[in-house]
């Protein structure tokens, strides 16, 4: 099985780009990469085009990849499903250090190497900002492995349990643990309304949405940062370390 973002770049490569000959030009090698940060927006224009869950997730940190003035691939970054996720990395005293890498993707012009020349510079920019610890999951729902993690020396922690989502009238997937942000409304300062999540879920199924189980995911870690500081943290790491990667 392909990875959905595979069967989306094949795809795209037959649209007509008027600029793809001079895109490819520039990503024929390295020496006119950069990496920055991005705003959502611009970040979102190139994950939702790609991305098989159609959604920016917990995104709040975007970095991406330039070749010369064209963006070729994007990486996002952004929060546990809950504190004890992020406790249960290291242990409570870096969960503060934690952060997942929720959202990537390349543009099917890109130089091969994209993503593996992004993902670790990225890190270590999440890590300047105290965020050393970096958790990936890859969701084989969608054909994935992790194979880029592994490439990029990430730490193979083996498959979560499986968990519920729900798919949205406009084919969006969800995980039901956004069901609890939804039992609240606070915007413009105020409390709005507050829903049991069993009513929140009614409202849902109400609203045209499906609810599914799915299969666990493959997670990965990886310490970003200073030598000593990486050294440290991969002590610390309380899961357990699986030797053989996946493959698909």
């Amino acid at each position: 099985m392909k990875a959905h973002q595979r069967v989306v770049r094949e795809l795209r490569a037959n649209l007509p780009d008027p600029l793809l000959k001079e895109k490819r030009k520039q990503a024929k090698d390295f020496s006119r990469a950069r990496v920055e940060q991005i705003s959502y927006d611009v970040a979102k224009n190139v994950i939702l085009r790609n991305e098989y869950l159609g959604s920016m997730g917990s995104a709040s940190h975007c970095f991406g990849l330039y070749f010369g003035e064209y963006l070729a691939s994007v990486v996002c970054f952004g929060s546990t499903a809950g504190t004890k996720v992020a406790a249960s990395v290291c242990g409570p005293e870096h969960a503060g250090k934690v952060t997942v890498l929720v959202r990537g993707a390349t543009e099917h012009w890109a130089h091969e190497h994209s993503a593996s020349y992004l993902i670790p510079r990225a890190c270590d920019l999440m890590a300047a900002k105290g965020k050393p610890i970096i958790v990936a999951y890859s969701d084989p729902a969608g054909g994935e492995v992790g194979t880029i993690y592994s490439a990029v020396n990430f730490v193979y922690t083996g498959l979560t349990g499986g968990t519920e989502v729900f798919i949205t009238p406009d084919g969006k997937r969800h995980n039901t643990r956004q069901i609890h942000g939804l039992t609240r409304d606070r915007r413009n300062g105020g409390l709005r309304y507050v829903r049991s999540r069993a009513e929140q879920k009614q409202l849902l199924i109400k609203q045209g949405c499906k609810f599914e189980k799915v299969s666990g995911k493959h997670r990965y870690v990886h310490f970003a940062g200073d030598r000593r500081a990486r050294k440290s943290l991969r002590k610390a790491l309380k899961w357990k370390v699986v030797q053989q990667y996946p493959k698909r």
